[in-house]
């Protein structure tokens, strides 16, 4: 699948089956998070594989999901829940570390979709660094839900509002603003 492909087919997902993920499916993702890009080559994130299925459950219930739509349709039932999260921990947080940690998620994401994987990106989450032994100086950026898909997400043109919905089979769309909206050639 060429880049432009793949990019369009990595959407965000938000329900998933419980089919494992193998394991060289995560290393392959890992394998290519670890040569990305990042500022001055500090390497200065590292990655938590959540697959523990106690601790799956306890991210389960304090991360935030699809808070655009309404209360009793944004999270996944009990079923639909990911079976594994990423975490990206920024073990020196600045404004820089921010960019690193986007782009890691990018190549997580992309990656991911690459092998028929889903992920949901999500910064809204309460009372994790306990769980996951995240050191004091140390900050949980980002968590990513990762699993096989159990919905599809699409592109729809934008029309003056950017809140994404959902069918009654829960799948999803997602307004996008056209391309002479957002780019400007000098």
């Amino acid at each position: 699948m060429d880049i432009n492909s793949l990019y369009h087919k990595a959407r965000t997902i938000r329900l998933f089956t419980k089919e494992e993920v193998s394991q060289d499916a995560f290393h392959t993702n890992l394998k290519n998070v670890r040569v990305a890009s990042n500022a001055t080559n500090r390497q200065t994130l590292r990655y938590i594989v959540i697959k523990n299925p106690e601790l799956v459950s306890a991210i389960n219930n304090s991360v935030i999901y699809a808070s655009l739509l309404p209360q009793k349709s944004n999270s996944p039932q009990l079923d639909q829940f990911p079976p594994y999260y990423i975490g990206i921990v920024q073990t020196q947080p600045s404004a820089i570390s921010d960019i690193d940690t986007g782009i890691a998620a990018d190549v997580i994401k992309i990656s991911a979709a690459s092998m028929n994987l889903g992920t949901c990106i999500m910064a809204s989450f309460k009372n994790l660094d306990s769980l996951l032994h995240i050191k004091e100086k140390e900050r949980l950026r980002l968590i990513i839900a990762l699993g096989h898909p159990a919905h599809q997400s699409h592109i729809v043109e934008y029309k003056d509002d950017f809140r994404y919905y959902k069918d009654e089979h829960d799948d999803y769309y997602v307004p996008k603003k056209p391309l002479d909206d957002i780019i400007t050639f000098l």
